[in-house]
């Protein structure tokens, strides 16, 4: 169940991928760029009750809008696939490929409950992030504490390991925020 958020941004940059977007890369936690540029967000909620559990995945994408057109949006921070390729892309063709892809992963990683598995899961999102490795700005959304650190991988659950003052800290996203030092603002 804390594999489908790390899962999710995986299967659809393999899908991005179906599509030529060969460029796309998970912002930690839940945003996929192109070029540094957002192409889609993806919200992940579950909720359980005893053994049942429910999991609600949300994506919103960028397919078939114009750079014109998202530049009147004043989205000059935003992408589409359509953006990317000059390519057309059907709404449901896309859909169908990311579902076919997720269920693969799914199949693959959570299914087949083991460790060696979700260390995989691990190395391809942090192989696929482009987070790890930069020098971040980190926002404490309860204390409003705003210091710099360097993100060098990603836990388990989904926390950002950084590196801040010789120590290895995890921030987690509902608690923190995060900016490239490149960036004026707190996204």
């Amino acid at each position: 169940m804390h594999l489908i958020p790390i899962l999710t941004p995986i299967s659809l940059i393999k899908t991005l991928k179906d599509f030529s977007v060969e460029t796309a890369k998970i912002k930690w936690f839940n945003d996929i760029t192109i070029e540094n540029k957002k192409i889609a967000g993806i919200l992940c909620e579950a909720k359980i009750e005893k053994k049942l559990s429910n999991i609600i995945v949300g994506i919103g994408i960028n397919i078939n809008s114009t750079r014109t057109e998202l530049d009147k949006l004043d989205l000059f921070d935003a992408a589409s696939i359509f953006s990317a390729t000059k390519k057309e892309i059907n709404p449901k063709d896309f859909l169908k490929i990311f579902l076919k892809n997720f269920d693969e992963d799914i199949k693959n990683f959570i299914e087949q409950k083991n460790i060696e598995n979700t260390k995989v899961l691990i190395e391809l999102y942090e192989t696929n992030c482009q987070t790890i490795g930069q020098q971040i700005k980190v926002y404490n959304l309860t204390s409003k504490e705003i210091y710099k650190a360097k993100a060098i991988g990603l836990e388990e659950y989904g926390n950002l390991l950084i590196s801040r003052n010789s120590k290895i800290e995890k921030i987690n996203y509902n608690d923190f925020s995060i900016s490239s030092c490149n960036e004026n603002k707190i996204i």
